[in-house]
């Protein structure tokens, strides 16, 4: 079982796993200017952690309206201007401890920095469970998530320039 929290009673302070002692690898990662987060290696050490993972892809198409009952649609393969994933990111504003703040925020936006699509053109890859998908980080956006509990969200946008197979 997962909990939040620290034997301080500090609020936002990180995660541990309740239970066995068993490390558990991430469900979910970002592959990034040959960096990994949060790394799979880690289990739940990281003060981050992916929360949410959407995909949208379109198809380029036409629909030619004729008089009558006759429609034609025309499609021509994948639309990657319309075609993007989400990649959420939670994380805690405080250390461990819950006395001083956490590096988590400033380590993503450095991430994104670097491997944003006019600085790093290179494909970024992102897992979820067994499926991965590729494409060029273009965007970032971070929000406060639960400022009681020192939660904040940095969402990564990732470009979809080719059909995913989620290979």
């Amino acid at each position: 079982m997962l909990i939040f929290g620290n034997d301080k009673h500090a609020r936002g302070c990180f995660r541990e796993i309740m239970g066995e002692q068993t490390k558990i690898r991430a469900a979910a990662y970002l592959s990034i200017g040959g960096n990994t987060y949060p790394r799979p290696d880690t289990g739940s050490t990281e003060p981050y952690f992916i929360s949410n993972f959407s995909i949208g892809q379109k198809e380029k198409y036409n629909v030619v309206q004729c008089f009558g009952d006759r429609n034609y649609t025309y499609a021509f393969g994948h639309d990657p201007t319309a075609s993007m994933a989400e990649i959420t990111f939670t994380m805690f504003l405080t250390d461990p401890s819950g006395t001083e703040f956490g590096n988590s925020l400033a380590l993503l936006t450095r991430s994104y920095e670097r491997s944003r699509l006019s600085q790093y053109p290179a494909y970024a890859f992102v897992t979820v469970g067994s499926a991965t998908y590729k494409g060029f980080i273009v965007g970032m956006i971070s929000a406060t998530q639960d400022q009681e509990h020192n939660l904040q969200s940095m969402t990564f946008l990732m470009l979809l320039v080719e059909a995913q197979k989620g290979y």
